[in-house]
């Protein structure tokens, strides 16, 4: 049999995952993102898909769900996972009618991004132009099955006011933080209770991320908006090496 879903891109599909009838295949369509005013709850991201499905006498059966909260359904495939187990997860990025909303983080140039439009890394299969990440015991790293592994830091001091980026060094500077990254009750990533923020101008016309350290425009940046950084399960992921 094969069923048609329809999301926004294959980390939506991970989300539902528990919902899928293991006997189809499933292939994506497009998302339809609501309209939701700043009175709605900020975690309320409703996705509205379709099931399509054909029987060996081609008969169809359209099935439609709609309005199904997405942050219970993705916290609960972190649920069952002890905090010193390595999670493996991209990251969808929700900001309403904010031009990124639905993007997945992407790993480039030592830094993240989104809507990058190649992040130009080099992986063991086919790469979605999304970055993997690995929890463990509340640090972050980008997967890989190498040796040498990019070690994600944050810089909240008043020079650095919220950098987000990562390196293959083991040597990091006094201010620089590793550890306090955790993905919530909700599934959205932060980092000490602190979330993203994504400011435009980056480069190929892509938006840079920062942690939130208390500033509004870090860097020197204009027109920063902050996002709820959604962590989706990856069951299967890519070992990557990103550009530095």
């Amino acid at each position: 049999m094969l069923a048609c879903l329809s999301m926004s891109s294959r980390m939506l599909g991970e989300a539902f995952r528990p919902l899928l009838n293991p006997h189809f295949s499933y292939i994506m369509l497009e998302h339809h993102p609501p309209k939701i005013s700043h009175h709605s709850p900020p975690l309320s991201s409703f996705i509205t898909f379709q099931f399509l499905t054909q029987s060996k006498t081609n008969t169809n059966l359209k099935m439609q769900i709609k309005s199904l909260l997405l942050a219970p359904l993705v916290a609960a495939g972190f649920a069952s996972a002890a905090p010193s187990k390595p999670v493996n997860f991209e990251v969808l990025a929700l900001h309403p009618a904010s031009g990124f909303h639905f993007e997945g983080l992407q790993a480039a140039r030592g830094g993240f991004y989104l809507k990058l439009p190649n992040e130009k890394a080099v992986c063991s299969a086919k790469s979605d132009n999304t970055g993997t990440l690995q929890l463990i015991d509340g640090e972050l790293q980008l997967y890989t099955t190498s040796s040498t592994k990019q070690k994600i830091f944050v810089d909240r001091s008043g020079m650095g006011q919220g950098v987000f980026r990562y390196t293959t060094s083991n040597s990091f500077p006094s201010r620089f933080e590793r550890k306090g990254w955790k993905i919530d009750g909700n599934g959205n990533l932060n980092f000490n209770g602190a979330g993203l923020i994504a400011c435009p101008g980056g480069i190929s016309s892509s938006w840079t991320i920062w942690v939130n350290a208390g500033v509004a425009n870090p860097g020197g940046n204009k027109n920063c908006l902050p996002f709820v950084a959604r962590a989706i399960t990856n069951s299967k992921p890519n070992s990557c090496k990103y550009t530095q």
